[in-house]
């Protein structure tokens, strides 16, 4: 009988002792997938970032250690304080929010950038966190008042301003935009 049961305690501990390095290794993929990501990540709990990914420090132009030891909404520009703070607040609360949306930062040079921001509700260390991947789209945010900057003043020109689909390789072509000139 004793034996049996030492052969079953060697079972259990060949099994925990296996567990055991498959969670550690499932827990190292899941760090460099997290680490070496192209976007930012941040965890934000109780006002203040307590994850804070390579690419976000990049991004935002601040240390961790900066991120972390500042409210979250030192880093948000002045305008878009409010907005950002009620979504925070609504989610953590449970309450349905917008899951993507675009605000802009403060970087560490002073610098006004627009980010692409996808949050969702977490648990982190057994209380609400939000968890928000984002990308920099300022130069999307810069092309996009371009195009609205140079529609707006065709659309205003007094002289006619025709725009065709015209090809040296087809011979038809189709006309796809008349001012009102």
């Amino acid at each position: 009988r004793l034996s049996i049961a030492n052969e079953g305690v060697q079972q259990e501990i060949a099994e925990r002792n296996w567990m055991e390095r498959s969670l550690r290794k499932s827990e190292e993929k899941y760090r460099l997938v997290v680490e070496f990501a192209n976007e930012g990540i941040l965890i934000t709990q109780d006002n203040f970032f307590r994850y804070v990914n390579p690419k976000a420090e990049k991004i935002l132009g601040h240390s961790k250690e900066e991120l972390t030891s500042r409210p979250f909404t030192d880093f948000i520009y002045p305008d878009d304080r409010e907005m950002v703070m009620e979504r925070h607040l609504k989610r953590i609360k449970g309450d349905s929010v917008p899951n993507y949306y675009s605000c802009r930062i403060v970087d560490g040079e002073g610098n006004i950038k627009w980010l692409e921001i996808n949050s969702v509700l977490i648990t982190w260390m057994g209380r609400p966190a939000t968890l928000a991947f984002f990308n920099n789209i300022t130069e999307r945010k810069k092309a996009e008042e371009k195009l609205r900057l140079t529609e707006s003043a065709i659309q205003q020109a007094g002289d006619a301003v025709v725009i065709t689909t015209a090809n040296p390789v087809r011979s038809s072509s189709r006309v796809v935009f008349v001012n009102p000139a």
